[in-house]
């Protein structure tokens, strides 16, 4: 697996958004308000924390809330290169949950696989105990089978969980099963962001 181009694959998926939506809510636009004003003034450490704010307040509401939140956050940990942040920061929230939300499930494992890449990217994987990747791996497959058990049409854990396979030395027959399943909902769900499975399908790993 190129653990590169994990890293940059899966926070695609991060930066996949929904349109918004008028249930949102007062408290988290006017968040994600104030952390876009702070990332443009270049306080980044301002920004991530009120993103933070903003994700923890709209992390049991619905995809088309908590998606473009999801996809500001990372655009702007992809700025910092703070993937660790983000890590830690999804699997703090997704813990916290009194009731397990698919989207916030699948953000975690695509922040861990994220984090993967960030160690390989750093050559810091080769120095930890050989069992710790491999755990990482197991709990981000556990987190995508969970999303999909609670909504086996959740655009994040299909998407994420096909290019988290694309990358994996055996995961290209499970990555078709994704594949085939993310396209049966084209008719009923036509505001996924659709050319970003084509390119997926067309070259076996997305578009960066």
């Amino acid at each position: 697996m190129n653990r590169l181009h994990l890293v940059l694959a899966l926070t695609v998926v991060a930066l996949v958004t929904l349109a918004p939506t008028a249930s949102r809510a007062i408290d988290v636009q006017s968040l994600s308000q104030q952390a876009q004003q702070a990332a443009s003034a270049g306080k980044t450490a301002r920004a991530l924390g009120l993103y933070e704010l903003a994700l923890s307040q709209a992390a049991t509401q619905p995809e088309s809330v908590f998606g473009p939140l999801i996809g500001q956050y990372w655009q702007l940990i992809g700025r910092t290169g703070d993937t660790p942040r983000a890590f830690d920061f999804f699997t703090a929230l997704e813990s916290q949950q009194k009731k397990p939300s698919a989207t916030l499930l699948a953000s975690q494992a695509n922040a861990t696989g994220s984090y993967i890449g960030w160690l390989y990217k750093n050559n810091l994987a080769e120095n930890l105990p050989p069992a710790t990747v491999k755990q990482l791996d197991s709990n981000a497959r556990q987190n995508y089978a969970r999303a999909l058990a609670l909504d086996p049409d959740n655009f994040s854990a299909l998407y994420g969980y096909a290019i988290y396979e694309s990358y994996s030395p055996n995961g290209k027959a499970h990555m078709q099963e994704l594949l085939t399943k993310l396209n049966s909902l084209r008719s009923s769900h036509p505001q996924y962001p659709w050319q970003l499975v084509d390119y997926l399908e067309q070259h076996g790993h997305p578009q960066y």
